[in-house]
């Protein structure tokens, strides 16, 4: 590829614009997800607050305290950890 070429693809892929976040749609409410374990799919569930976080893992019930460090990224505590 000539070095013009590889320039102009430069200077356009810089001047896309940034793709919108929507974090506040997933601060607070119920949602879902799935993941994969030795091939086999698992679906989850957890319900969000402002502050807490309830994870419902197969049998499981974990209480997690939610840190907001801004709008997009939190930090997750497990509360009175069982193992």
């Amino acid at each position: 590829m000539k070095p013009i070429y590889l320039l102009l693809l430069l200077i356009s892929a810089s001047c896309t614009r940034p793709q919108e976040r929507h974090c506040a749609d997933f601060k607070t409410g119920h949602f879902e997800y799935t993941y994969e374990i030795n091939g086999k799919k698992h679906t989850s569930t957890f319900t969000r607050t402002e502050n807490l976080e309830v994870d419902y893992n197969g049998r499981e019930i974990d209480s997690i305290a939610v840190r907001w460090i801004n709008d997009c990224e939190y930090i997750l505590k497990i509360i009175n950890p069982k193992s």
